[in-house]
């Protein structure tokens, strides 16, 4: 291993570099507009989002004017114990209005009763209805569409409770194409209500019957509502057994490949996202899939955000494995599109390229190497540094920190001649301290490489950055001044670093100009200064340190 790589305690190797979500205490769902919610309610309207807008179902299930039942009277509360007996009555039409009754109370837009219809025990009698045989489609529709809603709340256990997840997943291969639609949106909210419930579903058998329907869906929300649910069914913490879900791979790279639907693929990349979030077989599972890199890399194009940010966020999970992993993104092209993406006007899209960018740079040389030969990317990356929001600034610390560790000389110099030290020493005012530790880390590795260089990469580096070095340019963004004021820090660790770094650069440089006498031999905390006597000559400018370390 490269000698230089045991000096930097972020880049001992690529996998200490490379870092996932959760350590960055970065909730996956942050933003509803730009990722489907875990539980969905079926309103009572019907829209090109729901089945009935396409299914057989449209004349009977509409809600007509201000929730009207059948004879133009909305559902009462007041009328459930009727609606009870009537479900229990054995007359076909009594129960199917009773049944569409309640489904109605369940849709409505806020604060549906949920409590009240479990008190008068309706889901038992909804999962009953579920598992008649002789029960006609009409009423499996509604029945399921009722608990789909009851899913949707806080009382989705209820439904396991009642035995919903059997019948659910017998009739996902029902002749009726709204029945198996239906039951698939509430197998949905089942698998996103926890991951408990969520291997529930999945270990009573509903994947293979859920990824039929998606190989030959009836129709769009046919599509949406199962790609959804598989989604759904990949997602949380503790993650299901990758076995269990392998057989969805090929189906979600098809989706990949062939849909033009935002919506699903929108779904399909938060699955595949899921999937590849953890160790080196789920993401081998994953890349190995034929297809999904290239098509992955083929997305980033695409003009909807809400697709945009789960392929990058799926790319950048790739990137967090090891070498081989990272590879396999870069050879799909990935890299050419970054430099326009960190150009995207969410704020969002820029902070996940960077978190991505930044796990290539701690792969191995030849990966850093990539980065560098992207046409306009690490400029990019500076000025993204220089000047985006906050949250943007601190993964692109990142980037240029495992960039200048993981590097040699020429990737230095580039860093250098784009202007990067400046930047770097105003970062070290930031009051994160995790910011200042990395900026550090980026600071140390460019004057190392600065002050270990051959004779003739030193005068072909000086000569690029305008005649004194590395060290000149960093006295020039008042890089000692801002290590002085480091010895202050709260963080003992900051204080150590920036006291070590005072002695091996600067205070090497005030040896070499004033043989010895311009600085403290002392460690102590808050001992070591700059004298306040004169100027310190540093060739092209002037500069005069006041004690900055009391």
């Amino acid at each position: 291993m490269d000698k230089r790589k045991f000096l930097f305690k972020k880049a001992i190797d690529g996998d200490s570099c490379r870092r996932r979500r959760e350590e960055q205490q970065v909730q996956i769902r942050k933003q509803k507009r730009e990722e489907s919610l875990s539980q969905r309610r079926r309103m009572d309207t019907t829209s090109a989002h729901t089945p009935a807008a396409a299914g057989s179902f449209g004349p009977y299930v509409g809600i007509g004017v201000a929730g009207a039942g059948a004879n133009g009277v909305p559902p009462s509360l007041q009328d459930l114990p009727m609606y009870a007996l009537d479900m229990r009555s054995g007359d076909a039409a009594r129960e199917l209005e009773a049944t569409r009754a309640v489904r109605k109370l369940l849709s409505v837009q806020r604060n549906p009763p949920v409590e009240q219809i479990l008190a008068h025990g309706f889901v038992p009698m909804l999962v009953g209805q579920l598992t008649r045989e002789n029960a006609s489609s009409i009423l499996l529709f509604e029945a399921s569409w009722a608990l789909t809603n009851v899913g949707s709340t806080n009382y989705t256990r209820a439904l396991v409770d009642a035995g919903a997840i059997p019948p659910l997943t017998r009739l996902l291969l029902h002749p009726c194409p709204d029945v198996r639609e239906q039951c698939a949106w509430a197998m949905g909210n089942i698998s996103g209500d926890c991951p408990e419930l969520r291997d529930h579903v999945l270990t009573h058998g509903a994947l293979p019957p859920l990824l039929q329907n998606l190989l030959s869906p009836a129709c769009l929300s046919m599509s949406r509502n199962c790609t959804w649910a598989l989604s759904n069914l990949c997602r949380g913490k503790p993650q299901p057994h990758l076995k269990l879900l392998r057989p969805a791979l090929p189906v979600l790279a098809r989706i990949l490949a062939s849909c033009t639907d935002s919506e699903c693929l929108q779904d399909a990349g938060w699955a595949l996202s899921y999937l590849c979030d953890g160790d080196a077989k789920r993401i081998d599972a994953v890349i190995e899939t034929p297809g999904v890199c290239a098509d992955l890399v083929r997305h980033l194009t695409h003009e909807n955000a809400g697709v945009l940010t789960p392929v990058v966020r799926t790319l950048g999970n790739i990137v967090s494995g090891d070498d081989n992993h990272t590879q396999a993104v870069i050879d799909a092209g990935a890299l050419l599109y970054m430099p326009s993406l960190l150009k995207n006007s969410k704020k969002n899209i820029r902070k996940e390229i960077m978190w991505l960018l930044s796990n290539i740079a701690a792969g191995n040389r030849e990966q850093v190497h990539a980065l560098a030969m992207t046409k306009g990317l690490i400029s990019m990356v500076l000025m993204q540094m220089a000047t985006a929001e906050w949250e943007v600034v601190k993964e692109a610390i990142w980037v240029v920190a495992n960039f200048a560790t993981g590097g040699n000389a020429q990737h230095v110099q580039l860093l250098v001649e784009l202007g990067a030290l400046k930047t770097l020493c105003d970062l070290l005012e930031a009051g994160d301290s995790k910011v200042v530790d990395i900026t550090l880390d980026a600071v140390e590795a460019i004057l190392k490489q600065g002050s270990t260089a051959s004779a003739a990469a030193s005068a072909a580096a000086a000569g690029a950055v305008g005649g004194g070095g590395y060290l000149q340019l960093f006295y020039e963004a008042d890089g000692p001044e801002r290590l002085a004021k480091l010895q202050e820090h709260a963080s003992d660790k900051i204080y150590h670093r920036a006291v070590r770094m005072i002695e091996q650069y600067v205070g090497l440089e005030e040896e070499e100009e004033e043989e010895g006498g311009g600085r403290e031999g002392g460690v102590e905390r808050g001992g070591f200064g700059f004298e306040a006597t004169g100027p310190v000559g540093v060739g092209r400018g002037e500069f005069c340190f006041s004690n900055l370390g009391h």
